[in-house]
């Protein structure tokens, strides 16, 4: 059987609707969170997963664990891979705060301009660890449909590795989805909701 893995990203939260880069922040979910993820729920359960594998964070394990209340019993794992990427000395500001502050126009957590600032984790690492983190789970549950629970960043720099986008083509909204399977080497796009861009 193909192995099949389904991206999703996390419901929303305040520092969501703000404006703000969370990145290693954990903060738990909004009310609107809650009830967004609560609606997604009939589109997870049709993708019939048969495993969650969540970041650990409060805003991507409350996500997993609202669908699997609903959907069928599961496998349930965290994984601390799938985190976001670690903003340092940026977390908790807003684009606006960040150019006052730094002179850095940030547009994408992909962004290189942010490499060497404080407790940031550079993104040549990050990108290192979304490909060795999804090619461990890949191979961990070899042939089986897995829900891959995670953040923009994380899916974006995901997509932008292995499937060719250029940074800024494709954004992943909040419990947006993206299936993806592995032939002969190369990842490939089957399935996408709720983005933006390319992707869909």
């Amino acid at each position: 059987m193909k192995t099949l893995i389904f991206f999703l990203r996390h419901a929303v939260t305040d520092s969501n609707k703000l404006g703000v880069w969370q990145c290693s922040i954990d903060e738990d979910l909004s009310e609107e969170g809650i009830q967004q993820v609560s609606a997604v729920v009939p589109i997870i359960a049709s993708l019939s997963p048969d495993v969650i594998i969540s970041s650990p964070m409060k805003r991507t394990v409350q996500t997993a664990r609202i669908i699997m209340e609903k959907v069928h019993p599961m496998d349930f794992r965290t994984c601390d891979g799938l985190r976001e990427r670690t903003g340092g000395v940026i977390e908790g500001l807003t684009s606006h705060e960040i150019k006052e502050r730094f002179n850095i126009e940030m547009t994408t957590i992909l962004s290189d301009s942010i490499d060497g600032l404080p407790g940031v984790e550079s993104l040549p690492a990050f990108m290192e660890r979304i490909n060795r983190t999804v090619d461990s789970i890949y191979r961990k549950y070899e042939g089986k449909r897995i829900l891959v629970v995670t953040h923009g960043g994380f899916m974006r720099g995901f997509y932008q590795s292995n499937i060719g986008a250029a940074d800024g083509v494709v954004r992943f909204r909040n419990c947006s989805t993206l299936g993806v399977t592995r032939e002969n080497g190369r990842w490939s796009v089957f399935y996408s909701m709720g983005t933006d861009g390319s992707a869909t």
